[in-house]
């Protein structure tokens, strides 16, 4: 059995089928781009102190995803963990 595809992908692949879209993925290592690398941990303090000048936010997944839907991992968090999220 194969696994569902993410909803997010899913979603953001809709976007660039319906325009004319140039998409081009790098891998940066994270050793490379620390913000990067601790972001996608959700280390959002860690974030911080490498960059204190930064400002994260809840995702907003694209109006076509049925927040429903999505595992609750991906849904917008119901705190704020002391870091600014509008």
């Amino acid at each position: 059995m194969l696994p569902e595809y993410n909803c997010i992908i899913k979603a953001a692949i809709d976007i660039l089928l319906e325009g004319n879209h140039d998409l081009r993925v790098l891998h940066i290592a994270g050793d490379d781009n620390a913000v990067a690398d601790v972001l996608s941990r959700s280390q959002f303090m860690r974030a911080l102190v490498l960059q204190p000048e930064i400002r994260i936010r809840a995702f907003q997944p694209y109006v076509r995803v049925d927040q429903r839907q999505l595992p609750p991992m991906l849904q917008p968090p119901q705190e704020t963990l002391g870091v600014e999220l509008s």
